[in-house]
């Protein structure tokens, strides 16, 4: 209703005629879902650049384990660096940017999205290779390389078929028509299978993964701790099975969502999609990439303790700064009282 911008012609050729059928968002609806989307780009960028940064900066931290940590804050920053599409075209009250941004945003989406699931999923299988068959050894640097290129390549393949638009489905704005995914709302057979297939690929089996792998390791863990006294033994495995739900829960709230609304785009069920409901799931997806850094990062004992020592290490700079510059002040005071002294020494002695 009071969208500012000029009608891309480009843009309206690709809504569905399901958003246009809608009624409008308001003016306050806009301006929420950019000040949220101001909040999680805040928090977001802050969490994972912090990571990125600790891991560059320490050598302790540059492990062939942590690579999997860093090419999620990696791809949970790229899904940052797009939200201000989104921000822009809330507070213009519709898509200001056109279609060119539209496709930018849905590539940018698709892609870190998968690579964020992707990831999670590899890190899932890394602790559970190093937890439950330990006698293994660590994987060497070269095949975490090797995991991590794969990802990209995986992710790069799902995501680039719809920005190619080869028909096989497309990216096309959605809900408030501010940002933009795949379409989901499409009638076309090869755009449903093509979704169906990343619905198995991108959610089915990464969950089903996740959480067999973590229960893995919470069993033999337990199994472990059997030899251990039966305080320690309960303490340990109370935390690790708190640890262990927040992972799966956090992955599942975040995801299942826009899964599920996919699923009734591509069903009979899409007429009971409005577009609040189509918004709030990818704010969900988005809200996984500013949580990951804090769950997977600043949960590391030795993250922890590196961003300890640069803290204290802060401090102490701050000290010696307060120390050198009131040094400084005290010198040119004594200077200056000696010169003082010396200058009426030298009146009185005529």
């Amino acid at each position: 209703m009071d969208f500012r911008g000029e009608i891309d012609s480009d843009f309206l050729n690709t809504i569905s005629i399901f958003w246009l059928r809608a009624h409008p968002p308001t003016a306050k609806e806009h301006f929420t879902m950019g000040l949220a989307y101001i909040f999680m780009m805040v928090l977001g960028v802050t969490g994972n650049s912090l990571v990125i940064y600790m891991f560059s900066r320490c050598r302790t931290l540059r492990t062939p384990a942590n690579a999997l940590v860093i090419n999620l804050a990696v791809s949970d920053l790229g899904m940052m660096m797009k939200i201000p599409v989104v921000i822009y075209n809330s507070f213009h009250h519709g898509p200001a940017l056109g279609s060119l941004a539209c496709r930018f945003y849905g590539f940018i989406g698709g892609l870190t999205g998968t690579v964020s699931i992707a990831t999670l999923t590899a890190i899932a299988i890394e602790r559970y290779h190093v937890i439950v068959y330990p006698l293994n050894g660590q994987r060497s640097s070269s095949h975490l390389r090797q995991v991590v290129a794969f990802v990209w390549l995986y992710s790069f393949f799902f995501s680039g078929i719809p920005f190619l638009d080869i028909g096989l489905g497309r990216y096309v704005p959605e809900g408030y028509l501010t940002c933009c995914t795949f379409d989901y709302m499409s009638a076309s057979v090869e755009a449903t299978i093509f979704l169906m297939i990343y619905f198995i690929c991108a959610w089915c089996l990464p969950f089903l993964t996740i959480a067999f792998c973590y229960m893995q390791i919470m069993r033999a863990v337990a199994f472990t701790n059997r030899l251990q006294c039966t305080k320690v033994r309960n303490k340990t495995e109370l935390k690790l099975s708190a640890v262990v739900f927040g992972i799966i829960a956090l992955w599942f709230l975040a995801w299942t969502p826009y899964a599920v609304v996919a699923l009734m785009g591509i069903s009979k069920y899409r007429s009971y999609i409005t577009p609040f409901a189509s918004m709030m799931p990818a704010f969900f997806c988005k809200s996984a990439a500013c949580l990951n850094p804090y769950v997977y990062a600043l949960t590391h004992t030795k993250f922890r303790k590196e961003i300890h020592k640069m803290l204290q290490s802060c401090g102490r700079k701050k000290d010696l700064q307060y120390v050198v510059s009131f040094s400084r002040i005290a010198t040119k005071h004594v200077v200056k009282e000696l010169t003082i002294s010396e200058g009426s020494k030298g009146e009185k002695s005529p």
